[in-house]
C-alpha cells in the first residue's frame, strides 16, 4: 500500500490496488485499509440509520453487494458525469414533451367506476413507486462497487413523518471527493434511466399509467436533489464545497433547484387540478362516480402535501443559504 507523504486537510491520500482512498492519518499509518474495506457494519449501524425515528434492514450486506455487482456495469466512473447529465436531461424533458404533444393519449387504464379496480390502481401505483425507490438505492450500491467499496446493506425506516429507503454507506468516507460524488449521484442516475425506459414504453404501449409513474419518479428525483435535510442534494453540494452543511457558496444553486422543482410541480399539479375539477363538476351536476371521488380526493391530498413540502423546503433553502 503506497501512502503519499503529505496530508491535505487532515486526510492522507492512500493508493491501494489502483484506487485512491482518503483516510485519517492514524489509519493510514497503521496500514489497515484491507481490514476497513472488509469489515462488517457496527451493530448500532451508521449515523444515517440512527437519524431515522425507527429503521430495520431489508437487504443484508452480502446481498446488496451482489446486486451492486450486477448493476455496476451501468456506472462508468470515467464518464459518469457526462452520462448523468445526458440521462437527467432526457429523463426530465422527454416525458414532458411526450405529455405536452399528446403522444400518449388520455386513455383509461382501469375502469375506475368499478370499486374493485380502484384498489388495483392504487396498489399498482404504490408498487411501481416503491420499485423505483428501491432502484434508486440499487444505484448507490452499484456506484459503491464501481469505485471499489462495499455497501453495508439496504434498510427502510421512518424519516421525519414518511417511510424512506436508505443504503448504508459507512465506507464512502474512505473515497476521494470525486468518487463520493459518484456514489451519491448513483441513485439519481438509475432513476433517470428508469424514466427514459418507462417513457419509451409508455409511448410504444400507449399506456398513460406508465407516463404518470414517470412524472412521480421525476418529482422524487428533484425533491431529493434539494440540498436540505439529509437528501442526496445536501451531500453532493457538501462535496463541492468545503462546508459540511454546504451553505454560503451555493445560495443561488439552492434557489435554482427549488425553482426547477416548483416549475415541475406546477406541471404535475395541472393533472391533479383536473381531477379535482372532475370531482366538483360531478358533485354539482349529480354525476358523482367512485372514480371522481377517489381521484379527486387523492389529488386534493397530493396538492396539499406537495405544496406544504415545497414551502418548507423553500424556506429552509433560503434561510440556510
Amino acid at each position: 500500500m503506497e501512502i503519499r507523504a503529505h496530508i491535505v486537510k487532515g486526510r492522507a491520500t492512500v493508493y491501494h490496488r489502483g484506487r485512491r482512498y482518503m483516510l485519517p492519518p492514524e489509519v493510514a499509518e497503521r496500514g489497515d485499509l484491507e481490514a476497513l474495506l472488509a469489515r462488517k457494519p457496527a451493530r448500532e449501524g451508521p449515523a444515517q440509520a440512527r437519524a431515522f425515528l425507527t429503521s430495520f434492514d431489508v437487504i443484508p450486506e452480502a446481498w446488496i453487494n451482489v446486486i451492486g455487482d450486477v448493476f455496476s456495469p451501468l456506472i462508468r466512473p470515467g464518464a459518469h458525469f457526462v452520462l448523468l447529465t445526458l440521462a437527467f436531461i432526457a429523463g426530465v424533458f422527454l416525458p414532458v414533451l411526450v405529455d405536452i404533444y399528446g403522444y400518449v393519449p388520455m386513455i383509461k387504464v382501469f375502469d375506475l367506476n368499478k370499486a374493485s379496480n380502484i384498489g388495483w390502481a392504487a396498489i399498482s401505483g404504490f408498487l411501481g413507486i416503491s420499485a423505483l425507490l428501491v432502484l434508486h438505492e440499487f444505484g448507490h450500491a452499484a456506484a459503491c462497487r464501481s469505485v471499489g467499496v462495499r455497501a453495508d446493506g439496504l434498510g427502510v425506516g421512518i424519516y421525519l413523518v414518511m417511510p424512506s429507503f436508505f443504503t448504508k454507506l459507512s465506507l464512502v468516507k474512505l473515497l476521494s471527493r470525486r468518487e463520493r460524488i459518484i456514489v451519491y449521484t448513483g441513485g439519481v442516475y438509475f432513476q433517470m434511466l428508469a424514466s427514459i425506459l418507462l417513457t419509451v414504453a409508455a409511448w410504444l404501449l400507449q399506456e398513460r399509467a406508465l407516463l404518470s409513474l414517470v412524472h412521480i419518479n421525476n418529482f422524487t428525483v428533484l425533491l431529493n436533489l434539494i440540498p436540505v435535510a439529509r437528501f442526496d442534494g445536501q451531500k453532493i453540494l457538501a462535496e463541492f464545497s468545503d462546508w459540511i452543511e454546504a451553505r454560503d457558496p451555493f445560495k443561488l444553486v439552492k434557489i435554482a433547484i427549488v425553482a426547477v422543482t416548483a416549475a415541475y410541480l406546477l406541471f404535475v399539479g395541472r393533472g391533479l387540478w383536473r381531477n379535482i375539477q372532475h370531482l366538483v363538476d360531478g358533485a354539482m351536476h349529480g354525476g358523482l362516480t367512485p372514480s371522481a371521488v377517489f381521484l379527486g380526493g387523492l389529488s386534493c391530498l397530493g396538492l396539499i402535501f406537495f405544496t406544504r413540502s415545497l414551502l418548507k423546503m423553500l424556506k429552509a433553502s433560503v434561510s440556510r443559504a
